[in-house]
């Protein structure tokens, strides 16, 4: 069973409550936001995107989380002129915080064991906000993003290729059709409303067959 979303929530979001987020958070007219949300471990590759931070104009980081990994993750954005710690996001601002933003970042270790199964809730979060991902090539995360068209994958994950991809992100028009796409598949297929209608749908079955 995928982490999957109920979509409701996220469409809900009106436009005024985004403007406000980004009015709060500082994002001037023109800058792009990109964020993490999810727990801060090494196994997420955190470090690289905040190294990738340093001297990009015109964008805007933010991270939102805790872990084993958060004081790192404090000391590395600190000084930074560009990226923030934000502190723990409750799982009720999730997707009004996601709507808000205009880049979704989320890679994984290759040798995290969990890497091959892992669909991770960023992955639905971000499709179902209509938000591009930067992502990498491992396991279900991977597989999913590029089958889904809904953002663009890193072969090697390191400041450099993370900077590459935002370069290419600065195009709306590649933001806004990644963003499209990652939506229409929640909307109409990776969605708890009808995942769950295949998961009942099986165990009828399984109940007719005995």
């Amino acid at each position: 069973i995928p982490n999957v979303q109920d979509i409701e929530p996220f469409e809900a979001v009106s436009a005024t409550t985004v403007q406000e987020i980004r009015h709060n958070l500082g994002i001037a007219q023109g800058e792009i936001a990109v964020a993490y949300i999810g727990g801060f471990t090494r196994n997420r590759l955190l470090l690289p995107l905040i190294l990738a931070a340093q001297g990009m104009s015109g964008f805007k980081f933010f991270l939102w989380g805790d872990g084993h990994q958060r004081q790192a993750i404090e000391a590395a954005v600190s000084g930074s002129e560009n990226a923030r710690y934000m502190g723990w996001l409750p799982a009720a601002q999730v997707p009004e915080y996601m709507k808000a933003m205009d880049i979704i970042y989320y890679c994984l270790r290759e040798d995290y064991p969990g890497a091959m199964f892992n669909a991770p809730n960023t992955l639905s979060h971000a499709m179902s906000a209509g938000k591009p991902l930067i992502a990498n090539r491992v396991g279900d995360l991977g597989r999913l993003v590029e089958n889904f068209g809904c953002g663009l994958l890193l072969e090697q994950v390191s400041p450099d290729s993370i900077r590459q991809m935002l370069r290419r992100l600065e195009d709306p028009a590649l933001r806004q059709k990644l963003g499209d796409a990652g939506y229409q598949a929640a909307r109409n297929e990776y969605n708890w409303a009808i995942i769950s209608q295949k998961l009942l749908d099986v165990y009828q079955a399984l109940q007719i067959s005995h």
